[in-house]
């Protein structure tokens, strides 16, 4: 039953307004509290997944500057590759390069003017083209081989990548590693990572960095993997290409693998959950570890037939969405490639295996 409320004991208009605004603007004041609580402690995870939405479906310009020189595996990069992959729906490009073959032997370990401009050329042609970058170091053989001899030019090559390319914006990402190599220890790797990222924040404090774990099948060896703590601001990138056998038959690389020649992939319930299982397992660790997952690397050999080709990157980029995660396709227009570079023309069914969106 209301109260009997007279004229003289009745809240005026007025009041009743005033305690109306004060109890909202307490409430407000509240939420606001919480949310800067929460958004000052997400803004570094809110970059790396912004980052991973820019990265989007990517391919890889692999085979050009990451060989022993550019053009020794039968990739130039040409300005056509930029449009060609913009208009086909992709978001980003993957830039590997080996850095290790155009810098200096001695300290300071210099890194050649003219090969650093040609780098700056291809991530110019990546931006022009409104494609996000990822640039990274790959095919440091002698880092692998001997990691204490190698590291200290290593996180010099690291310290003038950094300042060189301080002032891109945030559409351009750096990989510290396309991968370590067998002869690292988890340990040894993760402490090899900390290092390169305490040098890229004194001039790159926001800018998003892909980490990798060491090798392991199929993902890497994510449980070995161990990041710091402070470090929010980053993309963990897995690479995907099970069964080698299928994958990388003939491989010229791999002992042994003319032995898988002529090995298919039909899609069967067997060959899905193996696959599933893979990436609900990464799935999992990124639960466990609140870490943003990035599929830096998947794809098959030209030596495998076009139709399983087509089926298995069907499939994985079906997984990679069912987990919502970004990718690039390994690679552009070599021996995984995507794009037959003799006829200039994509290979239709990996194409459309894609699902991309224009």
């Amino acid at each position: 039953m209301e109260p009997n409320l007279t004229p003289s004991n009745r809240p005026s208009s007025i009041m009743r307004t005033l305690i109306g605004w004060r109890v909202a603007l307490t409430f407000c004041l509240l939420i606001g509290v919480i949310v800067a609580g929460k958004s000052a402690a997400a803004t570094t995870d809110d970059a790396a997944l912004l980052a991973s939405r820019r990265l989007g479906r990517g391919i890889c310009l692999g085979s050009a500057l990451d060989a022993p020189a550019e053009g020794a595996w039968g990739v130039t990069l040409e300005e056509s590759f930029f449009s060609t992959i913009r208009a086909a729906g992709f978001d980003s490009v993957v830039i590997p390069v080996r850095w290790s073959a155009h810098a200096d032997r001695a300290a300071p370990f210099r890194l050649d003017p003219a090969f650093l401009s040609r780098v700056d050329w291809a991530v110019g042609q990546g931006r022009k083209n409104h494609l996000t970058v990822l640039l990274k170091i790959h095919q440091y053989e002698g880092f692998a081989a001997q990691p204490e001899r190698e590291l200290p030019r290593y996180l010099a090559i690291w310290e003038q990548l950094a300042g060189h390319y301080r002032e891109q914006p945030d559409e351009v990402l750096f990989e510290i590693s396309n991968d370590p190599g067998y002869t690292f220890t988890g340990p040894q790797w993760n402490a090899v990572t900390a290092d390169v990222l305490r040098i890229i924040r004194r001039s790159n404090p926001s800018r998003t960095v892909v980490v990798c774990p060491v090798f392991g099948d199929p993902m890497g060896d994510l449980a070995a993997l161990e990041l710091p703590a402070a470090e929010r601001n980053l993309l963990v990138r897995l690479y995907y290409f099970a069964p080698p056998e299928f994958t990388e038959q003939g491989a010229s690389w791999i002992a042994g693998a003319d032995r898988w020649r002529g090995r298919t992939w039909q899609g069967t319930g067997e060959e899905r959950r193996a696959m599933a299982a893979d990436f609900d397992a990464a799935e999992r660790w990124a639960r466990g570890h609140d870490r943003t997952l990035y599929l830096g690397e998947f794809g098959t050999i030209d030596t495998a037939d076009l139709e399983s080709r087509a089926r298995w990157t069907r499939c994985v980029a079906e997984q990679a969405r069912q987990h919502h995660l970004s990718w690039a396709y390994w690679e552009f227009c070599s021996v995984f490639g995507a794009y037959d570079l003799g006829k200039r023309a994509w290979r239709q069914p990996l194409l459309d295996a894609f699902g991309l969106r224009k």
